[in-house]
């Protein structure tokens, strides 16, 4: 898929505009400013690259491997802060 420049480039801007949402529902339960505070930003960041990481770990796994587990286990290392393994 992203071989094709066209659908690479959709996909791109899908993505900053699910993350520049994400920010904004972020920003407004906690009280801040999506446009001009960093936390919202982060969270919706972090969240993308979270979501990135456990479709590719679950696409590459030599084992079928749930995404949904991926994704669970990806968020329950971020929310205790990537401790070491």
């Amino acid at each position: 898929m992203l071989a094709e420049p066209a659908l690479a480039g959709e996909i791109v801007k899908t993505n900053a505009a699910a993350q520049q949402e994400l920010a904004r529902a972020v920003a407004q339960r906690t009280g801040t400013d999506a446009e001009r505070d960093v936390y919202p930003k982060l969270v919706a960041a972090a969240v993308a690259a979270g979501t990135a990481v456990a479709v590719e770990h679950s696409l590459r796994a030599d084992e079928a491997t749930p995404l949904g587990a991926v994704l669970a286990q990806v968020f329950e290392q971020l929310t205790a802060g990537l401790p070491v393994p």
